[in-house]
């Protein structure tokens, strides 16, 4: 059985320090904060199709 650790996989607390144009410290743009979900989720290895359907929908938003 393989032990997958995900615990703070999608966390956000330190995205606000990553990218220099946010001014405010208390928020961060959400096609920035989507940028950054989307990379976590290749990093755990979800499917290209089922970003893809995340981002579709979203994009819906």
């Amino acid at each position: 059985m393989v032990k997958r650790i995900k615990h703070g996989l999608f966390s956000m607390g330190n995205a606000r320090h990553v990218n220099p144009k946010v001014s405010n410290n208390y928020w961060i743009p959400v096609d920035y904060a989507l940028e950054i979900v989307f990379k976590q989720m290749e990093i755990a290895r979800n499917r290209p199709r089922t970003i893809g359907s995340y981002d579709y929908i979203f994009q819906g938003f």
